[in-house]
Formats: structure tokens, sequence, C-alpha cells
């Protein structure tokens, strides 16, 4: 798409399956399949396996125990916790908390939800629910709230107070989920994608009761049968959702519509981040790559199939 331009490409040793950047998108921790991290930079076009001088917080998990690193002296931290191999992460937005998921304990009915204290690494509670795996979480802008989807076998999605880690309410979706994110900007609105479509959720709350009420929006007939594997939020009134062969797709979250699609890739992205005009995606070809995408909310005003 001549909206969209690729600024930067780099491969790497597998499957992108996670990734942290800073605010403008310059520099990076990448994840892969491999089981190594590494540190990107854009701006020197640089990929290196030795992590140091980047100064935040970053965890990973490896099986079971939740690896902790200080990227800048390079110490590490190992907080025990979860008795079988941990499927997911997610960090609050002050990053005071990280939850952590899991499968079932022996003896157990459910899987195993741990929250974790950063500053002192310490488990303050264990949250159970879901069947199976967890596919994914998230904490809403306001740190109020999490929410935690399970995978294709349990297809449910649960939504948390962060006040008391108490179950708000629970609903079964018709489909599986790949990945869910709170809009930033809004802490009653959120996303989550799967078969061929987005599910845009709106979180209503009277009193103590609290609803969630979906607007369920198929992808673009051009894309044919697909999955939407990943998601993240843009500039103002932007979604982008990667899908299994390649698209990234864009939407309009004030009309849950999606008004442009471009190949983004040969492979499955699993991985996108957003900052300001900055798109990174990361797929199943080992490649991550960075979008300029700043002329993309232009676009929004033309409507559907912009392309």
């Amino acid at each position: 798409s001549s909206s969209v331009l690729l600024e930067h490409e780099i491969t790497l040793d597998g499957t992108i399956v996670s990734a942290a950047f800073d605010d403008s998108l310059e520099m990076g921790i990448v994840g892969t399949t491999a089981g190594t991290l590494w540190y990107i930079n854009w701006l020197e076009s640089t990929s290196i396996r030795l992590i140091s001088g980047h100064k935040s917080f970053f965890a990973y998990s490896c099986g079971c125990v939740i690896v902790v690193e200080d990227l800048h002296s390079g110490s590490q931290n190992h907080w025990l916790g979860h008795a079988e191999e941990i499927s997911t992460l997610a960090l609050s937005h002050d990053a005071q908390v990280l939850a952590s998921a899991s499968g079932k304990k022996d003896g157990d009915s459910h899987c195993q939800i741990c929250i974790w204290s950063i500053p002192d690494g310490a488990c303050t509670a264990e949250l159970f629910h879901h069947e199976t795996q967890v596919q994914a979480m998230a904490f809403s802008r306001d740190d109020k709230f999490l929410v935690t989807i399970g995978d294709y076998s349990d297809q449910s999605i649960a939504l948390w107070s962060t006040y008391t880690y108490q179950l708000l309410l629970s609903t079964c979706v018709s489909e599986p989920v790949h990945d869910v994110a709170f809009s930033p900007v809004s802490h009653q609105d959120l996303a989550c994608v799967g078969r061929g479509a987005v599910m845009f959720w709106l979180l209503e709350q009277q009193g103590a009761a609290v609803n969630l009420k979906v607007h369920q929006a198929p992808a673009p007939d051009v894309l044919g049968l697909v999955e939407l594997t990943s998601l993240c939020y843009g500039a103002d009134t932007l979604l982008y959702s990667g899908t299994n062969s390649g698209q990234i797709c864009v939407w309009d979250t004030e009309t849950n519509c999606c008004f442009m699609t471009w190949e983004a890739d040969e492979g499955e992205i699993g991985v996108l981040l957003c900052r300001h005009d900055r798109l990174v995606s990361g797929s199943n070809t080992k490649r991550i790559r960075l979008w300029a995408v700043g002329s993309v909310q232009e676009l929004r005003l033309k409507g559907p199939d912009a392309r």
C-alpha cells in the first residue's frame, strides 16, 4: 500500500513471539521461539543477542519460571510459583504488577494465574477460572481491571477487579480468541481478535454491577477465510490487526469498520506494536519489520476499502 512505508526489516532466528520497545519504537527487546532475546536498534540497523544499556523492566517465561532481567546491570531474578509451563504474561501500565498464567497444577480443575508485585517479586494473589490454557491477558489503561482469555478449548473471557482480584464477570465466545487489548484512551473499550473477526467490547459499570457489550465486526471479504492473530491500538481511533496469512488490517474504532489492508508479510503475524506514527510487526517468517503509518489516519476519512 502506498500509504504505509516499510522502513526497516531484520531477520532473527525464530518465530517472533514477543516484543517490548521504547516509546519511539527505536530500541527494544524481541523474543523468538529459538529461546533467544534480541536487542533491536532500528537507528543503527543492529540486532544483538547480548542485552545491555537499555533501562527498563523486562520479564519473560522459561517453562514454569518467570525470568526478570535488569537490562541495565544484566542481572536476573527468578520468580517461582507455577507448577506448569507459563503460557502468557501481562504487565500493568504503572509497571507495578505482573500477571502470569499457566496450566493446571496436579489436582486442580482450573488454570493458575499468579499476580506478582514487581517491586519485591512476591506473588500476592492466585486466580482460578479457565479450565484449560489462558491464551492472552491485558490490564485496562487505568489498571483497575484485568481481562483474561481462555484458549480454543475454554473459549471464555473473564474480567477481574485489580483491587480485590475477585472475578467480576465471565462470558463465553463462539469462536477461539487469539489476542486481546484495552484501548489506550478509554478504560471502557477493549478488543479481541479471532476467526475472521474483531470483537469490540464496551465495559459498562452501574454501581457495583459490571457488564460487557460486544459488537462483532467481520474481516473484509477480500481476505477470504482468515484468522486474525494479533492486534494493537494505534493513534486516535485506529486499531491494527494481523492475520495468519500476512496481512495487516486497520480499523476505525468509532465505526468498528476496517477501512484498509496491506500485505505486510508472507507468514502469520503474531506480534504488533504501535507508537505514534510507527508500527512494528513480527511473524513466523522470523522477520521483524518497522512501518511508517503516519498517513493512515488521513485514509480513515475516505471510508472502507481505502487499501
